[in-house]
């Protein structure tokens, strides 16, 4: 005879394992803090590669104008003027960064619990099937004893 409620967590966890799976469970391994420092740096690296890929193209595209600004201005100004944009920058891509690797994390340990959760399930029918194939339905078997209830090892009634 078919369980349907083993059927339906059976379910449940293949369709967690074929479409969640892998994201998951690699966020499920770090603490939450450890997680999103570890996204932050990733996210400052590409910031900064960004930035300064976007400072290039700025100045491949109207060079002649930033050589002749260059020519009539303060070198200190024009690159504290950078500085201080690029650390604006990265200052702000590091908290968008922060919130939404925090969401994510927030949202994935939900998905993982609710898994583990099934999984637990899914093995306590397992075992109860297994006591069943071992004892028989009728016999209750203490856990510790392993005698069945009201018969002592002593009496011979």
């Amino acid at each position: 005879m078919v369980n349907e409620k083993k059927v339906r967590l059976m379910t449940r966890i293949s369709i967690f394992e074929k479409n969640s799976r892998d994201r998951e469970m690699v966020m499920s391994r770090y603490f939450i803090k450890d997680y999103v420092k570890y996204k932050g740096i990733q996210t400052v690296i590409s910031s900064t590669i960004c930035y300064w890929l976007a400072v290039g193209v700025y100045l491949y595209l109207d060079f002649e104008q930033f050589l002749n600004d260059f020519v009539e201005s303060d070198y200190y100004e024009i690159l504290k003027a950078v500085i201080v944009r690029y650390l604006i920058f990265c200052i702000i891509m590091y908290i968008f960064s922060f919130v939404v690797h925090s969401i994510k994390y927030m949202l994935s340990r939900k998905k993982i619990l609710s898994y583990n959760r099934n999984l637990t399930r899914l093995a306590r029918y397992y075992d109860k099937e297994e006591k069943v194939e071992k004892y028989g339905k009728k016999s209750r078997v203490r856990d510790f004893g392993g005698e069945e209830d009201g018969q002592d090892k002593g009496s011979s009634v």
